[in-house]
């Protein structure tokens, strides 16, 4: 029990600094949404979220943990540079220095564009990439919590399971998907492969999105440090959905939190089945 309750306040200490890290990111280095329509650097050891430029060159020495946007303008990215997510080229080039670094790649449109015809683009591409990301949140809420009206009784057992082995279902859950990895590599060599991997895939995702469930629901009891609470686990499991999507949204820390969220997740339902067909707790 003394391991348990340890677990649980290094876990919310762990979100409760990446809170607090991130709001101290907040002072004068860090923009958290940059729109010009001029030439815009971001130097060294500077911040920002959301960089949107238009008819204007961009040059970036520092830090954007979101999108950079550009429309009719080129864009320079120093070896210090660090891009989270990805860069967006619509009428321009982009030059990467050796050393730089890009989360999420480059997509590039060649051609010149109008200032009006940019601007109504700019506008396009913000609203595309806000609407997608509030989709997304609203999946990770709307499908553990459902899961967990439908299968309560498999969500109540893999909340269990990761409450008493966190370590265990996150390596479990990284080997797990290696695994995968490595055999959906070997099945897609050949056209009769193909299918099979895209069902194993599909298997993957819903095991995923149950132990997301069990996960949720975890998260919601740590919280209440194991008092009597007299919430159901429909209600608990969509508390445990919010704050971890609130989490999963923060700037720099987000994405890591994902990556765990999905290796836990995964990772409990491994531990299921071996439990059930080994008989260990």
């Amino acid at each position: 029990m003394k391991i348990k309750e340890s677990l649980k306040i290094i876990f919310f200490t762990i979100l409760l600094s990446c809170f607090f890290t991130a709001t101290a990111w907040a002072n004068t280095n860090y923009h958290k949404h940059m729109v010009a329509f001029t030439d815009t650097d971001i130097p060294l050891h500077a911040v920002a979220k959301h960089v949107v430029v238009i008819g204007g060159n961009v040059h970036i020495a520092g830090t954007v943990t979101d999108e950079v946007v550009v429309l009719d303008g080129d864009v320079t990215l120093k070896n210090t540079a660090r891009i989270t997510d990805r860069v967006v080229v619509i009428g321009g080039n982009v030059l990467t220095e050796d050393g730089a670094k890009i989360g999420k790649g480059i997509f590039r449109l060649g051609g010149h564009l109008n200032r009006t015809n940019g601007l109504a683009t700019a506008i396009f591409l913000l609203a595309l990439l806000w609407f997608a990301k509030l989709a997304i949140s609203l999946i990770l809420i709307l499908i553990p919590t459902i899961l967990a009206w439908g299968w309560g009784r498999q969500a109540e057992e893999l909340s269990e399971i990761i409450d008493h082995g966190i370590i265990k279902t996150i390596v479990a859950g990284m080997l797990g998907y290696m695994a995968i990895l490595l055999v959906d590599a070997l099945l897609i060599i050949s056209v009769i492969g193909i299918p099979v991997a895209l069902i194993g895939s599909i298997l993957v995702l819903l095991a995923t999105a149950l132990g997301f469930s069990g996960l949720c629901l975890s998260v919601s009891r740590c919280i209440s440090f194991n008092r009597p609470d007299s919430n159901s686990i429909f209600v608990s499991t969509l508390y445990g959905s919010v704050l971890l999507v609130l989490t999963i949204n923060m700037p720099l820390v987000g994405f890591l939190v994902l990556l765990l969220s999905g290796a836990v997740s995964f990772g409990g339902v491994i531990m299921k089945i071996f439990n059930q067909h080994y008989g260990k707790n």
